[in-house]
């Protein structure tokens, strides 16, 4: 077989349609993908523009495609090749080839991918072809290629086209439009001008091939020619959206169309392209159509056709889909005019409710409620518009806009009720997630109407969740909980307001969820019990103003987690756990001084829940975190102390565990006792977070050091050694884990954020052994690092004591880290957090930075820090700018005996980094932080700075060499300025 490979003199168009034959044909994947191959190879050659001109004579139609589309190709890659006088041939050559097939009957595949072709002739142009659309038009009447300089203007009479003749002119006038809209702009070519200029020849083409009204009937006009009429002239409504503001005095004579194509709504045939074209419109395009098109169009609905459509809806057939499309999206474009003009449009205002309210759950049934949320979300928007605007809700349009929304929201209020189980267990995947978005989206029009509904919307649906409690109507019950959570933030804090949401809060809500006794509908039981959780966790400010509400609420939340635990029946997903558990930490945070009394109580309850083991990790972590922050509002340290004990046992238990698991069998069993020692340590975690100060707790910010307090030295002081133990074992065993390593960093940092002294603010020994007992090759040691940070941070200020002991130990142990990672770019990770360490110690600690007995130490980090500002990676280079701007900047007669030499002897270097960098070495980002380092050098150094800065600007290795000198020293005169 012939192929691409093959010399030119030997291939001919017989071989390629071989090939051709041979792509479409049935066979191996590879005969098939090899003869593709050969196919695009050929189309690359020279021969090609032959190859396609004999292909388009071929008796198969797949030939025929395949030589159009050759054509395009060799267009697309070689036009700008051609000389004019082969330009104008090649056009002559596919209008005469358009001509021939179309009177040929070639099929439309064929045919249109020739209008494709001619119209990516038009865009690859040197010159305009202006009257494109005419000429293609009087080639089809003539029965071949009419030269340009023949046409006259286009005639009604010279547009008398036989059907395939229309189709075909229309193909290319579409084509042109859908290509336009899709072209890229370009400032030597004005396409779009020279498209728009065959405007009106393409709309007296369309305007005969869409039927026009005639005494009260539809002319009759061939189905298929109407249907791309109306197809084309939507793409072209499409490329004028784009060309409006350039062409807006065009677009009249586009508009003349659109009321023939509303008429054509009323033609079974032309339904479907007609309402695409107006769904478009209306949608994308508001402003095309005028108020007189819009006001014929409600007139439609408003009489026999529309109400024929209205009253199939209920058939959710594919037609009732679409009318319910185009309504919704007229509405949208009018909506402004519809709710002001109430009056007027009164009467097509029941159509957008009809929209909302039939029968069927949505998705399953019912997806013309989709198309009614559209048009309701639209409606809310412009009215809480005009409310922000100040208007008064007392105007009466106004007041008939709240009454119509009022209605639309309590039809979707019933719209997202749950179906049935055996409905919902049937229902595909993508169906369910499509309710779920159409329950989201709901959701968004509660929230944008209640500005405007308020009180009244509160009031009602908590009168219809009270109702459905009662009555057991669980999806019922759920629906009105969904809404009630959908305005929660929305409601204002009020007498009234808090009336109605005691109706709720105190009813029998929280005790009949409780009540696993009732067994009816548990799957429509547990999800009313989960959005009962999602409810509670949105209103804990309502919880904070009434405490008495709390015991209730919080004994159902941990009630839901028990029963979850100890009944595999009624095990939750992780899901459903984390909103219930979201619930408990919301209120346990926000009202633990009002739970004080409930602890002993939680952590049996905690105790219960832990018995189970289909909770969570988070879920239980999660928990512990929550009980301990009320434990954190206790008053008394003892008692605190006592409940900490109780609760952090069951933690102990699970490291001590983990450690027996390993000493038994360290090879085989490894992995389960450190993902028990990593969940443990998690927990530990949870209980010091949940531990923390509350938020709106004061900070006495002038309060003199801590001395030894309960938790360091007195009673408590036994609860922080066994957490201690705890974690030196776990360190000594585990330590070669990345995530044990995160989870005691994460510990420990708790602490560290602590503005008092507390169970969880360890000993700073404590830390400071934790970070120099892990050398390079431990995992996450930047982690580590950033906790040594943290450490000499919290003991920066002026009222925290002093660690000088543990800063000493840890700039040692940093040191001895550089001395041995050399390079920065080793590990930039590692070398960033060894420089933030150096950086951490500059403000209150520089007595240990420039301690001359560790001058030798101070040297090698001097040198790294400068090798990070010099090296490729752009983390470590921040911290090192920070580094160096922070030493610059102390003061003089700090360590003078030091600093002003270690300044002198490194300050011809530094300078040749900071100038390398900003003369060209580094990217325009890093400029900024650069900038500092070089700043404060300046402000130090002066006029030594200035002449350190001219020898660098000197050195031949300089990456500015094409600035002159007189302009370096300018910008050096600036600098030192």
């Amino acid at each position: 077989m012939a192929s691409a490979n093959s010399t030119t003199q030997e291939l001919t168009s017989e071989d390629v349609e071989r090939l051709i034959a041979t792509l479409y044909a049935p066979g191996p994947p590879q005969t098939i993908k090899r003869a593709e191959t050969n196919l695009k190879q050929i189309q690359k050659l020279p021969q090609a523009w032959q190859f396609a001109d004999a292909l388009l004579g071929s008796q198969s139609q797949n030939s025929r495609f395949f030589g159009a589309l050759t054509f395009t190709v060799k267009i697309n890659q070689d036009l700008d090749s051609l000389s004019d006088a082969d330009i104008e041939a090649l056009q002559q050559r596919l209008i005469g080839w358009l001509v021939r097939l179309v009177g040929q009957g070639e099929k439309p595949l064929v045919i249109r991918k020739l209008c494709s072709t001619l119209v990516s002739y038009f865009l690859h142009l040197r010159v305009s072809w202006i009257l494109c659309i005419r000429q293609v038009i009087y080639s089809l009447i003539n029965g071949d290629y009419v030269p340009e300089n023949a046409i006259q203007e286009l005639q009604p009479q010279a547009l008398n086209l036989q059907s395939s003749q229309r189709l075909a002119a229309l193909w290319f006038t579409s084509a042109l439009a859908e290509e336009g809209a899709r072209c890229e702009s370009n400032p030597k070519i004005d396409r779009p001008s020279q498209i728009m200029a065959s405007l009106d020849d393409a709309v007296d083409l369309m305007r005969i091939c869409i039927p026009s009204t005639r005494d009260g009937f539809i002319a009759a006009s061939d189905p298929t020619v109407t249907q791309e009429a109306l197809r084309c002239l939507q793409s072209w409504i499409q490329f004028s959206h784009r060309t409006y503001v350039d062409h807006s005095t065009l677009i009249p004579t586009l508009k003349s169309l659109i009321q023939p194509t509303i008429q054509c709504l009323v033609v079974p045939h032309s339904f479907d392209p007609a309402s695409e074209c107006l769904v478009d419109l209306f949608w994308s395009f508001p402003a095309f159509a005028s108020q007189s098109d819009y006001d014929t169009f409600a007139e439609l609905v408003r009489g026999d056709w529309g109400q024929t459509y209205m009253a199939h809806l209920q058939d959710f057939s594919p037609e009732a889909e679409k009318f319910a499309k185009l309504v919704s999206a007229y509405g949208t474009a009018e909506v402004e005019n519809l709710a002001r003009n109430y009056e007027k449009y009164q009467s097509i205002m029941p159509t957008f409710h009809s929209l909302i309210t039939l029968n069927g759950y949505p998705v399953e049934d019912d997806m013309i409620c989709f198309q009614g949320l559209d048009f309701w979300l639209r409606w809310a928007e412009n009215v809480q518009d005009a409310l922000f605007e100040e208007e008064s809700t007392s105007e009466p349009w106004m007041q008939s806009a709240i009454l119509h929304l009022g209605r639309a929201v309590e039809a979707f209020r019933r719209k997202i009720i749950f179906p049935p189980l055996d409905t919902w267990h049937d229902m595909p995947g993508e169906d369910r997630e499509e309710f779920k978005s159409f329950r989201r989206d709901v959701q968004d029009l509660l929230q944008a109407a209640y500005p405007m509904l308020g009180i009244d919307l509160l009031q009602h649906i908590v009168r219809e969740a009270v109702s459905s409690l009662e009555n057991k109507a669980w999806d019922e019950l759920e629906a009105n909980l969904f809404c009630l959570s959908s305005v929660s933030d929305a409601i204002a804090t009020g007498a009234a307001e808090d009336s109605t949401l005691k109706n709720i809060f105190g009813s029998k809500l929280f005790a009949t969820l409780s009540d696993f006794s009732v067994d009816t509908d548990k799957f429509s039981r547990q999800r009313a019990s989960r959005e009962t959780a999602h409810l509670t966790g949105e209103f804990r400010s309502f919880f904070e103003r009434y405490p008495e509400y709390l015991p209730s609420a919080l004994n159902f939340l941990f009630a839901s987690l028990e029963r979850a635990s100890v009944d595999s029946g009624q095990r939750m997903s992780l899901p459903d756990q984390l909103t219930v558990i979201d619930a408990i930490e919301f209120l346990c945070q926000s009202c633990r001084k009002f739970l004080i009394d409930q602890c002993e109580k939680f952590i049996n309850q905690y105790e219960t829940v832990l018995a189970g083991s289909h909770l969570s990790t988070v879920t239980k972590s999660k928990l512990l975190g929550a009980i301990a922050a009320i434990i954190q509002a206790v008053p008394w340290d003892e008692a605190k102390r006592t409940y900490l004990e109780r609760l952090l046992q069951t933690v102990i238990v699970r490291i001590k565990l983990a450690i027996h698991i390993h000493d038994q069998d360290p090879n085989s069993q490894d992995e389960v006792a450190q993902t028990i020692a990593v969940e443990a340590l998690n927990n530990l975690g949870g209980v010091a977070k949940g531990y923390q100060s509350a938020d709106d707790e004061p900070i006495d910010l002038d309060a003199e050091p801590s001395p030894a307090n309960f938790w360091n030295t007195g009673p408590g002081a036994g609860l922080q050694a066994g957490i201690v133990e705890c974690l030196v074992t776990v360190t000594r065993i585990f330590g070669r884990s990345g995530e044990i390593t995160d989870a005691i960093c994460e510990f420990l940092r708790v602490g560290l954020k602590e503005q008092t002294p507390g169970p969880f603010v360890l000993l700073p020994g404590v830390t400071c052994n934790y970070v120099t007992f892990h050398g390079l090759d431990t995992p996450r040691l930047d982690m580590i690092l950033g906790t040594a940070c943290m450490l000499i941070n919290s003991h920066n200020s002026g009222s925290s004591t002093r660690i000088d002991n543990e800063a000493k130990q840890i700039f040692t142990h940093v040191t001895s880290l550089i001395v041995q990672l050399q390079d920065p770019s080793t590990d930039p990770e590692i070398a960033q957090a060894c420089v933030d360490v150096l950086d951490s110690l500059i403000n209150r600690y520089n007595n240990i930075l420039l301690d001359p007995e560790t001058l030798h130490t101070l040297q090698s980090s001097i040198k790294f820090a400068l090798d990070c500002l010099n090296g490729p990676d752009i983390l470590p280079k921040r911290s090192a700018a920070s580094f160096w701007a922070k030493l610059l900047r102390l003061d003089s007669t700090t360590s003078p005996k030091i600093l002003k030499p270690l300044i002198l002897s490194t300050g011809p270097y530094l300078s040749r980094v900071l100038i390398f960098n900003i003369g060209g070495s580094a990217a325009r980002s890093e400029l900024d932080f650069l900038a500092e380092p070089l700043r404060a050098l300046v402000f130090r150094m002066g006029d030594q700075a200035a002449r350190w800065f001219n020898d660098c600007m000197k050195d031949p290795q300089f990456p500015g060499q094409k600035v002159d000198e007189k302009k370096k020293s300018e910008w050096i005169s600036k600098i030192i300025a």
